[in-house]
């Protein structure tokens, strides 16, 4: 009961706070809305089995996520949010919020489908819509994460988040393609639906998975072709989005069969090209999850694939050593 009147506190501060809510750190970097998107998160993972807790949760989640009339794209949905970093920071949590209640039993996770899968097609072409696509995108993809959806409404909205990362450059909104690798790595991370939803031979919907993987791919020209800037050189945003759809690859590659040394394949052509910290990090996260196994994490064959992993890369190492050595040993004869 004490928590649920903080996080009330909280949510008031956010319902009255206007901007500031959203923009003023309180602790550690968090904002307000941050920190109550946390507690929500919180409370929907503790409230199950819990009747009267969860019915609270629903809807607290109902009014601060989607707005005060439970329709996608009200004035205080903050999962619709426009903005930056921090904004797609409170469109992450507030989904995962979502996907987490919808597990529950008893919860309408049919109903917030619905609504959400309106959202998206209704704002997938309308520029100006940038925050309301994210958000959708990012809580569908938890939505069929937690499975949410028959089967055939689960490939559909699969395929319409897909298809935002196959927009033009010139069309595409870099917050928008980064909610779509971030929501599809989630969703594959208990589901191999983003493979299930494209056929690996013919089109659909002019998207194959030779193509979705040479546009993620692409993705990450900003930092691995040759004139590309530094790192520290990118936007924030940018660099959000070459390290998302690095994850979605090592994160389909897990799901192996056709595709998986492909993707495994270009992140190692990433890593050759890319250095910092950030970049380093991104990557490792990566190549783990392409050496796991998502059906069985602690089985052999993820054993095996982490071993196999490891020793291509140790030959990658002991390859540029031997090179480092020859390049030394001609500069000292000359």
């Amino acid at each position: 009961v004490a928590f649920i009147v903080l996080l009330d506190y909280l949510l008031a501060e956010v319902a009255e706070g206007g901007s500031a809510a959203v923009t003023d750190e309180l602790v550690d970097g968090s904002t307000c809305l941050e920190l109550s998107l946390e507690g929500l998160l919180l409370a929907a993972s503790l409230s199950q089995g819990h009747d009267a807790v969860q019915a609270g949760v629903v809807s607290r989640a109902e009014i601060l996520l989607l707005g005060s009339d439970s329709t996608p794209g009200g004035s205080r949905g903050s999962l619709f949010r426009e903005g930056g970093s921090t904004a797609n920071r409170m469109r992450r949590l507030g989904a995962r919020v979502i996907g987490t209640l919808a597990e529950q039993p008893g919860v309408a996770g049919e109903k917030w489908l619905g609504l959400l899968g309106e959202a998206l097609s209704s704002s997938a072409s309308t520029p100006s819509t940038g925050g309301r696509t994210s958000g959708a995108a990012l809580a569908v993809c938890e939505l069929l994460r937690s499975g949410v959806g028959s089967a055939s409404d689960s490939t559909k909205l699969c395929r319409q988040v897909l298809n935002l990362l196959a927009k033009r450059e010139a069309e595409a909104d870099v917050s928008v393609m980064s909610a779509a690798c971030d929501g599809l790595r989630r969703l594959s991370e208990r589901k191999p639906l983003v493979w299930d939803s494209i056929d690996p031979a013919e089109s659909q919907g002019n998207l194959t998975r030779k193509i979705l993987l040479d546009r993620v791919y692409q993705l990450s020209a900003p930092l691995t072709d040759g004139d590309s800037k530094d790192e520290v050189e990118l936007s924030t945003g940018s660099r959000e989005l070459i390290h998302a759809s690095w994850r979605l690859l090592g994160q389909l590659a897990s799901w192996g069969g056709e595709g998986f040394d492909d993707c495994i394949e270009r992140l190692i052509s990433i890593g050759l090209k890319s250095s910092g910290e950030e970049a380093i990090a991104a990557l490792g996260l990566a190549l783990c999850a392409a050496a796991s196994d998502p059906l069985e994490p602690l089985g052999s064959r993820a054993a095996s694939r982490a071993e196999a992993l490891a020793q291509r890369l140790l030959k990658l190492v002991q390859s540029d050593e031997e090179k480092n050595e020859a390049a030394g040993a001609e500069a000292s004869d000359a």
